[in-house]
C-alpha cells in the first residue's frame, strides 16, 4: 500500500505537470500521458483493491465484491497498458528511424487511433474469458482468499495470456533492439564523416534528436524494469513447479502480487529520473505551489494584523472617550 500511494502520488504530479507545460503536449507526450493514466488506474485503484481483498481474506473477513467483473476490468487494464507501451515503442521507432512518416501518424486521427487501439486489444482479448472461454475469473479460498484469473493451460487460455502480455512485450523488445542497432550504425557513420560536416549536421537536428533519444531511453528503462517484474513468474514457475507447492503464500503474495505491482509503481520514478522536461515541470509546479502558499500566508498575516490594529484602535478610542 505504501508503494501504491507513492507511485500514485508521483503519477498524479507528472500528469498535472504534463497538462501545465505546453512543451509536453506533442504527439508522443500525449501517448505518455495516456500510459501514465493507465498506470495510475492500476497503481491507485485496481491493485490496492486487490491487496485489500487479500489482506481482509487473510484476516478472516470476506470483502463483498464481484470478482468476476473486477478481474475483467483489472486484467483488461493491465493488457491495455502492455499494448499502450507497444504503441509508444512504435511511435519512437517512427520518430527516430522514419521521421518523414512521423508527422503523418501523429495527426489527431492518428493519436486517437493509437489511444483507442490498446483499449480495444485489452478489453477484447479478455472478453472471451469473461464468458468462460479459455479460463475463469474467480475468487480463490486456498492458500489465500483473493480474486484470481485462472486461464486454462490449453486453447484460448494460452492465446489470452499470449495476446495480452507476451506478444506486446516481445514486440516492444524487438522494436527497441532495432532502435539500438540503428544508434550503433549511426555512431559508426558519424565517425566516418568529416568533423565540419558532422558539426553542421548536429547543429540542425541536435535539439530534436536529443529530446527523442531521451524519451526513448526513458521508455527502454521502464520496459526493462517491467520485464524483470512481470516475466519472472512465467519463467520461474514452469521451471520449478515445486516452489508453488512448497511456498504457496510466498509465491502468491510476493512473486504474483507484489513484484508486478512494483513494476507499475517504479515507472513514474523512471520517467522523472530520465526526463529533464518532467524534472523542470515538477520543479516549476512545486515552486508555484510554494509561492501560492506564501501569498496565502502573507495575506492571512496582513488580515490578522489589520483586525488586530482595528480592534486595538477601537479599544483605545473607547478608553479615551471614557
Amino acid at each position: 500500500m505504501f508503494g501504491s500511494i507513492c507511485g500514485s502520488s508521483l503519477l498524479l504530479l507528472l500528469l498535472v505537470t504534463s497538462f501545465r507545460r505546453r512543451r509536453l503536449h506533442s504527439g508522443s507526450n500525449i501517448l505518455v500521458m495516456h500510459l501514465m493514466l493507465l498506470d495510475l488506474i492500476i497503481c491507485g485503484i485496481t491493485y490496492p483493491l486487490s491487496i485489500t481483498i487479500t489482506y481482509r481474506g487473510m484476516r478472516g473477513t470476506q470483502v463483498d465484491i464481484n470478482c468476476h467483473a473486477f478481474l475483467y476490468f483489472h486484467m483488461s487494464v493491465i493488457f491495455t497498458e502492455n499494448w499502450a507501451n507497444l504503441v509508444l515503442a512504435i511511435n519512437r521507432l517512427f520518430a527516430i528511424a522514419l521521421p518523414f512518416l512521423y508527422k503523418k501518424i501523429t495527426t489527431i486521427p492518428g493519436l486517437i487511433f493509437m489511444i483507442v487501439l490498446p483499449w480495444v486489444m485489452g478489453l477484447g482479448v479478455t472478453l472471451p474469458v469473461y464468458f468462460g472461454i479459455g479460463g475463469a475469473l474467480i475468487q480463490t479460498i486456498f492458500p489465500l482468499r483473493a480474486c484470481t484469473p485462472a486461464p486454462r493451460p490449453d486453447g484460448y487460455g494460452i492465446a489470452w495470456i499470449t495476446l495480452g502480455a507476451y506478444v506486446p512485450l516481445a514486440s516492444i523488445g524487438l522494436t527497441y533492439l532495432s532502435l539500438c542497432g540503428r544508434w550503433i550504425i549511426k555512431k559508426v557513420q558519424k565517425r566516418q564523416i568529416s568533423p565540419m560536416q558532422n558539426e553542421q549536421a548536429e547543429r540542425q537536428t541536435a535539439a530534436v534528436k536529443a529530446r527523442q533519444i531521451r524519451l526513448a531511453k526513458m521508455l527502454i528503462a521502464s520496459y526493462l524494469w517491467h520485464c524483470m517484474c512481470f516475466l519472472s513468474p512465467p519463467i520461474l514457475l514452469p521451471s520449478f513447479p515445486w516452489l508453488l507447492r512448497r511456498y504457496p503464500m510466498l509465491i502468491q503474495l510476493w512473486l504474483l502480487k507484489t513484484a508486478p505491482m512494483w513494476g507499475y509503481v517504479a515507472s513514474p520514478f523512471i520517467f522523472l529520473a530520465l526526463s529533464s522536461d518532467y524534472q523542470t515541470g515538477v520543479r516549476d509546479l512545486l515552486n508555484s505551489l510554494r509561492g501560492r502558499r506564501r501569498q496565502m500566508d502573507t495575506s492571512n498575516r496582513r488580515s490578522q494584523a489589520f483586525v488586530t490594529s482595528t480592534v486595538g484602535s477601537g479599544q483605545h478610542g473607547k478608553g479615551t472617550s471614557t
